[in-house]
């Protein structure tokens, strides 16, 4: 998962889940990973647990500010992620069409009247950020539980301009 993104932590930051861990085989590890190494072999032992998929040095800064940035979320995140997704959607539908099913993500994805790549810029110069998608003719807003009644309206106006 990336944790700059839904978890509001520093960049560079994320987590990897699995289900069996020791079910994954290591073909390169790295010095982090391993206890030991044989170079006449050439074989290693992994470390235990988690760190054997160690991959490298992550800077402290970033550790704390991820660590930081998970004490932060309200408690009702989902909540409001969900009510700022749901007026998106009402806001966006008289100007595009939405091709996101409602309740399937806090990613909105439309296809503007116009080209989507004005639509960004446009709404870039009134302080919205949404994206274009490359080759599909659509744009893409995400939404969560900081984005704001005036950050929608703004979205609003400037698809209506």
């Amino acid at each position: 998962m990336s944790a700059q993104k839904w978890l509001c932590g520093p960049d560079a930051t994320g987590a990897l889940v699995l289900r069996e861990p020791d079910a994954l085989r290591l073909t390169a590890p790295t010095y982090f990973s391993q206890t030991a190494y044989d170079l006449e072999a050439p074989s290693f032992e992994p470390q235990a647990g988690a760190q054997r998929l160690d991959t490298g040095w992550i800077p402290v800064p970033s550790l704390a500010g991820l660590d930081a940035a998970l004490d932060v979320h309200p408690d009702d995140r989902y909540a409001q992620a969900e009510a700022a997704t749901t007026r998106c959607r009402e806001l966006l539908e008289p100007h595009a069409e939405l091709v996101t099913e409602p309740e399937q993500a806090t990613l909105v994805s439309f296809r503007p009247r116009e080209d989507p790549g004005a639509v960004v810029e446009r709404l870039a110069s009134r302080g919205v950020v949404i994206r274009d998608l490359p080759g599909t003719g659509l744009a893409r807003v995400s939404c969560g539980y900081w984005t704001s009644e005036d950050d929608l309206e703004r979205l609003a106006a400037g698809m209506r301009d």
